[in-house]
């Protein structure tokens, strides 16, 4: 996991078509935070919480995942400069949606 008190740093994200500039403290955490950028249109807005509350629109992530490459790079040198992560596209968006589980399951909580 990322230090949070690490000093960000200017990364180039991309895959396929999706290309972002970021801050952030390494590499693993451009990667989560590309990953959080390109699919925040899947996210649903204030809903009210219920026990199969989802905050993921399925329809929409699914347009969006046909859209996202097999792999995230990330450079600190330009979207063609040298690689300094590449990160399979399953394993970073399999994180990304453990952490909307997670959030799920606090909003829940709190209700």
């Amino acid at each position: 996991m990322s230090d949070q008190t690490a000093p960000l740093q200017k990364f180039y994200v991309q895959s396929e078509d999706h290309r972002w500039v970021l801050l952030a403290p390494d590499v693993e955490a451009a990667a989560l935070r590309f990953t959080q950028l390109v699919f925040r249109g899947c996210v649903r807005g204030k809903q009210s919480v219920s026990p199969t509350m989802r905050l993921i629109d399925e329809a929409r992530y699914q347009k969006i995942a046909m859209t996202f490459g097999e792999t995230v790079n990330v450079s600190e040198s330009g979207f063609n400069g040298e690689h300094v992560g590449i990160f399979n596209r399953d394993d970073v968006i399999e994180l990304w949606k453990q952490q909307m589980e997670s959030l799920e399951s606090i909003i829940r909580k709190m209700e």
